[in-house]
């Protein structure tokens, strides 16, 4: 931190974007630009809202916007800035990843269609948990199939009366997009730098 002190410019990775050393650069008067990290709230919500900002184009597929900001009781400003180039290939990465989910989902839920429970309030209970298990995952039409249940193998007796009963579930699954889908489909391609100053 010392050797920085002669520079005009501090420029650091997100690992310096902690308000301690924020503010220890800002007393001693050091002005200083960073990656500001999108786990931090503010940024979250300011990359949630870029629709709503009006963005100046740069050069190579990049544009950009000034925010006001204060972190750690700094006074700052942020850049965010969206790249069409590096939208283009996190969305297909993010594609790729919610159709491998999806489709693993799918085939999941045709095993658990499969399976055989001794009730319906079972087969009720599987499905709770298999939809915890599958947020991004909904069914309609669903419910259980009734299947009787014969002692001795083969075609049962006109009138026989059935040992028991046993539920196999039912339903049409589709796609949803969960809260942390949404924010990474509004994350893509964008990023924030910090500058250290209000100028």
């Amino acid at each position: 931190m010392k050797a920085a002190h002669n520079c005009r410019y501090f420029i650091g990775d997100a690992a310096l974007y902690v308000a301690e050393i924020i503010q220890s650069l800002d007393k001693q008067g050091q002005l200083f630009i960073s990656h500001a990290p999108q786990k931090l709230k503010a940024v979250r919500q300011a990359i949630s809202e870029q629709h709503t900002l009006t963005f100046e184009p740069l050069e190579n597929g990049y544009s950009g916007t000034w925010l006001k900001a204060n972190y750690g009781d700094v006074e700052q400003r942020w850049l965010l800035v969206c790249s069409e180039q590096a939208k283009k290939s996190e969305q297909k990465t993010l594609d790729k990843k919610m159709l491998k989910e999806s489709t693993e989902a799918c085939k999941s839920f045709k095993k658990l269609t499969r399976q055989r429970f001794s009730c319906a309030s079972d087969a009720a209970g599987a499905l709770v948990v298999w939809l915890k298990a599958n947020p991004s995952i909904e069914l309609s039409d669903t419910g259980s199939t009734q299947y009787a249940v014969f002692k001795q193998s083969g075609r049962p007796k006109k009138g026989q009366v059935p040992e028991g009963f046993e539920y196999q579930l039912i339903g049409r699954p589709f796609l949803i997009l969960n809260i942390n889908q949404v924010n990474d489909l509004q994350r893509v391609g964008c990023f924030y730098v910090s500058k250290g100053s209000m100028c």
